[in-house]
């Protein structure tokens, strides 16, 4: 079996988190979007550590994220077609996204799998990325797999 898992970058605020038709519940949105919350406040509090071992520099203009239900609705009517990789451009302009792609032989639940591709992606920076005092992205940090941090 073959699970994927899209998170739209954009994540914008609705109130209560209830998006009808959705696969996850709100108490699963609600806790996803704390975790991510809280990965990126080390970043923005200077207390995130490169694979150097050294503190990244403190983030800048990074906003608390919220849900949106659109882009969960549109992340998901790509993922149920089981096609790997990114959504075509044009049926998302202005928005990034990550696919994470795993296979298993049992069942996983939404919840446990949205988890594990957040920090899959998040702890890619700490493993791949070297230090960077200046914090400039550039093609040679971008083969650093500091990709997925950018979002």
């Amino acid at each position: 079996m073959i699970l994927f898992v899209i998170f739209p970058a954009i994540i914008i605020a609705v109130a209560g988190y209830n998006c009808p038709g959705g696969k996850l519940t709100s108490l699963e949105r609600e806790q996803t979007v704390t975790q991510i919350n809280k990965f990126r406040s080390q970043l923005a509090n200077g207390k995130l550590k490169n694979k150097d071992r050294g503190l990244m520099p403190k983030g800048k203009n990074m906003m608390e994220m919220r849900w949106d239900c659109k882009l969960e609705n549109s992340a998901q009517k790509w993922a149920d077609q089981c096609v790997s990789g990114h959504s075509p451009k044009n049926q998302r302009p202005g928005i990034g996204e990550n696919v994470y792609t795993f296979r298993t032989s049992r069942s996983v639940a939404n919840f446990k799998k949205t988890l594990m591709a957040g920090e899959s992606w998040w702890y890619e920076l700490v493993r791949e990325y070297k230090n960077n005092p200046s914090n400039n992205f550039t093609s040679t940090v971008a083969g650093q797999g500091a990709l997925h941090f950018t979002q």
